[in-house]
């Protein structure tokens, strides 16, 4: 099994073995964040402000945020230069055009007392 180790390191530097594709919530907002390092443009498209053109902010590794979107159930989609995009995400579903969306789907927090 000496073959092991290599074989791991390669799976580990292939494109696409890390998440595209990212939702982080903070303190009851959530974080959308794509990686997309070619793009020159991408817009997020929700339902939670019926699919109002929401523009990215890019850092210098490639990836595109978006920050302070509510904790509410949404569906949404990317356009990426113009063109749609639907990453791999946990949740989905089908629209009115025959197309599959991302779902969001709030977390049900919990106080301990």
């Amino acid at each position: 099994m000496k073959w092991w180790p290599s074989a791991a390191l390669v799976l580990m530097l292939m494109p696409g073995c890390a998440p595209q594709h990212t939702a982080k919530l903070e303190q009851d907002l959530i974080t959308l964040t794509l990686r997309a390092p070619e793009a020159r443009e991408v817009r997020l498209l929700a339902s939670f402000d019926q699919y109002k053109p929401r523009i990215a902010v890019r850092d210098r590794q490639g990836n595109w945020r978006f920050t302070d979107l509510p904790n509410v159930y949404f569906s949404y989609f990317y356009l990426v230069d113009g063109k749609t995009v639907t990453p791999d995400c946990r949740f989905t579903t089908n629209d009115d055009f025959g197309t599959t969306n991302c779902r969001h789907i709030p977390r049900i927090q919990h106080a301990s007392r």
